[in-house]
C-alpha cells in the first residue's frame, strides 16, 4: 500500500504542477480559472492525503520489522533528512524555477521512495515479537529463558 500511496501521491504532484504552469499560461474566462482552481485544490489534497498515507503506513511497517537499534539509527536519520529537506524545500518551489520542473523533481523522490519502501518485508498476517524457539527441548539450565522460551511463553524467544 506504501508504494502505490507513493507513486499515486508522486504523479499527483507532478499533474498539480502540470495544471498550475498551463493555467498561469491561460487567462480566458474566469469560470474556466475558477475550475481550474477548484482542480489544483483536489489535485493537491489527494498528492497530500497519499504522501501523508504512505508516510504513516512506512512508519508503522518499520516498527513491526526492524530490531529497536536499527529503527532508533532510522528514525533519527530520517529525522534529520527530513530537517535538510525542509530547509532545501524553498529553493526548490522558488519563483524561479517553473512548475514542470518542480512537479518532475517531486515525481522522481516519489518514485525513488516508492521503490525503496518495496524492500519493506510484509507483515500481514505474521505474529510479531515472538518466534517459535529452535531449542525448546534443550535441557541445559534452567528456567523459561535457558529453554529458549520467553516468561509465560515456554518455547518463544522474544525477538
Amino acid at each position: 500500500s506504501q508504494v502505490v500511496t507513493y507513486a499515486i501521491g508522486g504523479i499527483a504532484a507532478f499533474a498539480m504542477c502540470s495544471l498550475a504552469s498551463s493555467s498561469d499560461n491561460n487567462t480566458d474566462e474566469e469560470s474556466q480559472q475558477s475550475s481550474a482552481r477548484w482542480m489544483l485544490i483536489g489535485v493537491g489534497f489527494v498528492a497530500r492525503m497519499c504522501f501523508f498515507a504512505g508516510s504513516c503506513v512506512t512508519w508503522v511497517t518499520t516498527t513491526e520489522v526492524l530490531p529497536t537499534e536499527i529503527r532508533n539509527v532510522g528514525h533519527s536519520a530520517a529525522n534529520a533528512v527530513g530537517r535538510l529537506s525542509a530547509a532545501l524545500s524553498p529553493f526548490l518551489a522558488s519563483n524561479d524555477r517553473p512548475f514542470v520542473t518542480t512537479g518532475t523533481i517531486i515525481l522522481v523522490i516519489s518514485i525513488v521512495t516508492a521503490v525503496a519502501s518495496s524492500g519493506l518485508t510484509e507483515t500481514k498476517g505474521a505474529i510479531m515479537g515472538l518466534v517459535p524457539s529452535s531449542s525448546s527441548s534443550s535441557s541445559s539450565g534452567s528456567g523459561a529463558a535457558a529453554r529458549g522460551g520467553a516468561p509465560g511463553r515456554p518455547g518463544y524467544s522474544v525477538v
